[in-house]
């Protein structure tokens, strides 16, 4: 919550339209990120949403199962 504060108050101190890419990895439907969204539409601002379909928290800890990367953990 306080990056939403501090990008609240960026927003104060800046004239005119700002440009802003939100994203997250819970994916676009959650409540919070369309909150978000349609808070800084209201307030003129330009947002370009990047979010995925689906939920995908904590899938950038996942590894590759093609051969090459298996190769490579299992070279010493």
């Amino acid at each position: 919550m306080r990056s939403v504060a501090l990008v609240f108050g960026l927003l104060r101190l800046s004239s005119g339209c700002t440009k802003v890419v939100l994203s997250n990895d819970d994916g676009w439907a959650e409540i919070n990120i369309r909150t978000f969204y349609n808070a800084l539409t209201a307030a003129g601002n330009n947002i370009i949403l990047s979010a995925p379909a689906e939920n995908k928290s904590g899938t950038g800890k996942e590894l590759s199962r093609s051969a090459s990367a298996m190769d490579a953990l299992t070279d010493t």
